[in-house]
């Protein structure tokens, strides 16, 4: 860590794109307060050839990347990579990000969590296929339609398919998922660290709402339709619907958050729970786990996230002692 003035000045290295939502005024007001710098990596040269870096955070993806901050630690072996290729891998791809959670301890969960079906499909699987493995599978409409990869333009468009007929109009690859009637209410887990946030926001209706609620529904209920991005529905509106469902416990999510990070083998990311057929805190599924999140869109999020650098930034230093 450099010295300013007498103080330590924690250097973060990151490399990720959307910096200028991320990085706000007040957050940069916040780090500098803190005694934490954040330095952009240029890219095009070698990670060896640039900071020195305390800390290196991303949201990257590519095997490029991830060599060159392997190179980079290799010859700063103190220095601390948030994360590294096996955490953030494992969630590039759809089918595999619910193992981890698949792993929970369920011993200490009860059961209180558990994940959906789904199937994956590859591409040209003809549609007779696709409904085979559907029913093999034991999923029946409505299900979820998404991009098997997770990190490419459009991987967060979803769609729903309310009828059968609607396979016709896949185009694989694709994840199919169940679709699990949750009250129209969306638990969203943001974890930094040892520190985690639960925002309630609204969601799809249940299937029955839209059928009844909505007299010009059934007609349109052959095709497949998007599914709203939970993203684009402000957090203060959550508190509006459905009154009936519960938040869930703030033991039973700190316990949780401690088990995910073991499972998944990282301190930033986020879940999507919801209440099971919108049931009040006794069943959730687990439908979606994201790294690095967009932890801006929750107000106040400059203060867990600096603390969590300097956790990290304490360990860095505490790792270069036994190094000297």
């Amino acid at each position: 860590m450099a010295s300013l003035g007498g103080s330590k000045v924690v250097r973060v290295g990151f490399s990720f794109r959307k910096k200028k939502n991320f990085f706000s005024a007040k957050f940069l007001e916040h780090a500098r307060s803190r005694g934490v710098t954040f330095l952009e990596v240029k890219q095009g040269i070698p990670l060896v050839e640039q900071g020195p870096f305390d800390i290196i955070l991303h949201k990257r993806n590519d095997s490029d990347w991830f060599r060159d901050m392997e190179d980079y630690k290799s010859q700063h072996p103190h220095v601390e990579l948030i994360e590294p290729a096996e955490g953030v891998l494992a969630l590039d791809n759809r089918e595999h990000q619910l193992r981890a959670a698949q792993l929970l301890d369920l011993k200490e969960f009860h059961g209180k969590v558990v994940t959906p079906k789904q199937v994956r499909i590859e591409s040209h699987t003809p549609t007779k296929s696709i409904r085979r493995m559907l029913a093999e599978a034991g999923i029946s409409v409505p299900f979820i339609v998404k991009p098997l990869a997770n990190s490419i333009d459009g991987s967060h468009d979803l769609q729903i398919v309310y009828r059968m007929e609607g396979v016709d109009q896949l185009r694989p690859p694709l994840l199919l998922q169940e679709f699990v009637d949750h009250g129209g209410v969306c638990f969203k887990l943001y974890v930094i660290g040892k520190s985690f946030t639960c925002v309630r926001r609204r969601s799809v209706p249940d299937i029955g709402e839209i059928a009844s609620d909505d007299p010009d529904a059934q007609p349109l209920l052959g095709a497949i339709r998007p599914l709203p991005k939970l993203s684009s529905i402000p957090v203060e509106q959550g508190d509006m619907v459905n009154d009936s469902v519960r938040n869930p416990e703030p033991e039973f999510l700190e316990r949780l958050s401690a088990e995910l990070t073991r499972c998944l083998k990282l301190r930033l990311f986020n879940v999507d729970l919801l209440p099971e057929g919108g049931t009040n805190g006794d069943r959730f599924v687990l439908i979606d786990v994201n790294y690095f999140p967009g932890y801006n869109k929750n107000p106040g999020y400059e203060v867990p996230f600096i603390d969590f650098i300097l956790e990290v930034a304490a360990e860095v230093n505490r790792r270069k002692v036994t190094l000297m």
